[in-house]
C-alpha cells in the first residue's frame, strides 16, 4: 500500500480537480461549509453541483457518455439522472449522450466560452442529457408542416405556460366539432372562428369541459381559438413541459440554450428533439445537407449499418416499458418529418402524425 493510499491522501488526478474545485469554492460555485474536509471533492448530489463540475471542465473525471462502437453494439452505457417529471410524469430518467459536443448560448444567441488552462479560449464545458423514455405521443405541427423552428412540439418543449402553447394559440379543425377545455364554463368569455367572433349559445356551448361548436367547420379550413377572462388564449390541454408540475425545477435552472442548424438557420433551444443526423444517419436526409454543427452522438454510432436498417440503440420505450415510434426534428419533406420506429429504423412521418417524443437538453 502506497503512502497516499495509508493516509488518504488524494491522486495526482484529484489533487488537480481540487485545485480547480477551490478556485470554484472562492467564486462561489461550490459552499466550503459542504465540503467535510480539505480534500474532499464535491458530491454530484444536485443538478447545482453537477453545473458546478461542468463548468471546471472536470465532467469526464465523473460522468461517462454511452457509446456504441462500429457494431452498433453498446461498450459504455451513460450515466443516468433521474429527476422529478411533476404530477404529469411522476419521474424522469436522463442519460449522458455527449460531454463538451456543443454549442451552447445565452437566451439571445451569443455563444459562451470558457478559459483553458493554457489561457485558450474556448467553447463552454457541456454535458447533454437525452431522456431515456418517450414521454407521450403528440404532433410535430398541427397544421402538418414540418419546420422545426416554427412547429407546435418546439414550443411545447420549451414552454412554461400552464395554459398551453403560448405562439400558437389556435386549433386548426380536423374534422370533431367538440374541443377538450381544463377551464370552469365561466372562464371562457370568447370564441373566436376564422378571425370573427361568434356569438355563444347560438355559435358555442360549453358543457362538462367540452366546448361545443354549433356550426360544423369546414375540415382542414377552419381555425379556432378561445379565451379565457384574463384576456389569455387556450391552445393545448397540456401545459408547456417546462410549466409547474413538469420537469424538474431544479434542472431547468441549470439548463443552458444549445444552438443547431436546422433548415438552413441557427436555432436555440433550452429543449430541443435530436435529427436524424445525430441518430447516426448515413446521408439519407432528402431535404437539407446543412443540418448539423456536431456529429452523430456516440450512443447511436454505427457507421456499418444503413441508415434504414434496424438499430437497437435508437429503440425508445415509454415508461411501461413498450417500444415507441418517436420523432426527430429533421424535416423529410415540407411535410414530413423524421422518425425513428420501433426497430430503430428511420422513416418519414406526417408532421401531423402523433408519435412519442424523447427530448434532449443541455447543462453548462
Amino acid at each position: 500500500m502506497s503512502l497516499s493510499e495509508m493516509v488518504n491522501l488524494p491522486t495526482a488526478e484529484q489533487f488537480a480537480d481540487l485545485l480547480a474545485v477551490n478556485k470554484a469554492i472562492a467564486n462561489g460555485i461550490f459552499d466550503i461549509a459542504k465540503l467535510e474536509r480539505p480534500y474532499q471533492l464535491p458530491t454530484l448530489n444536485s443538478f447545482a453541483a453537477l453545473q458546478g463540475i461542468i463548468r471546471l471542465g472536470l465532467a469526464k473525471n465523473y460522468l461517462q457518455e454511452r457509446i456504441s462502437d462500429s457494431t452498433g453494439t453498446v461498450t459504455q452505457n451513460g450515466t443516468i439522472f433521474a429527476c422529478s417529471g411533476g404530477t404529469r410524469w411522476n419521474q424522469f430518467l436522463l442519460e449522458v449522450i455527449g460531454i463538451d459536443r456543443e454549442i451552447v448560448t445565452d437566451a439571445q444567441g451569443n455563444e459562451l466560452t470558457t478559459v483553458d488552462a493554457a489561457g485558450n479560449t474556448i467553447p463552454a464545458h457541456s454535458v447533454t442529457l437525452a431522456f431515456r423514455n418517450s414521454i407521450g405521443d403528440y404532433q410535430f405541427d398541427r397544421s402538418a408542416v414540418s419546420n422545426w423552428e416554427a412547429s407546435d412540439l418546439r414550443c411545447w418543449l420549451n414552454s412554461n405556460d400552464d395554459k398551453g402553447i403560448p405562439t400558437h394559440q389556435k386549433f386548426t379543425y380536423t374534422g370533431d366539432t367538440a374541443f377538450t377545455v381544463t377551464a370552469a364554463p365561466a372562464t371562457i368569455v370568447k370564441v373566436e372562428v376564422n378571425g370573427v367572433i361568434i356569438p355563444q349559445y347560438s355559435g358555442w356551448t360549453y358543457s362538462n369541459g367540452t366546448l361545443n361548436l354549433i356550426a360544423t367547420p369546414t375540415e382542414g379550413a377552419t381555425v379556432v381559438a378561445f379565451y379565457y377572462q384574463d384576456g389569455s388564449k387556450y391552445a393545448n390541454q397540456n401545459p408547456g413541459l417546462l410549466a409547474e408540475n413538469g420537469l424538474d425545477e431544479e434542472l431547468q435552472a441549470v439548463l443552458a440554450y444549445r444552438k443547431s442548424r436546422t433548415s438552413g438557420r441557427d436555432i436555440i433551444d433550452r429543449v430541443f428533439l435530436l435529427s436524424e443526423a445525430e441518430v447516426g444517419s448515413l446521408g439519407m436526409d432528402t431535404l437539407l445537407d446543412d443540418e448539423e454543427y456536431g456529429n452523430c452522438y456516440p450512443a447511436f454510432y454505427s457507421p456499418n449499418q444503413a441508415t434504414n436498417a434496424a438499430n437497437t440503440n435508437r429503440i425508445r420505450t415509454d415508461a411501461n416499458g413498450t417500444a415507441k415510434s418517436w420523432c426527430l426534428r429533421s424535416a423529410y419533406s415540407d411535410t414530413y418529418a423524421w422518425c425513428v420506429n420501433t426497430s430503430g429504423v428511420l422513416y418519414g412521418g406526417g408532421a401531423s402524425d402523433s408519435n412519442g417524443v424523447v427530448p434532449a437538453c443541455v447543462i453548462a
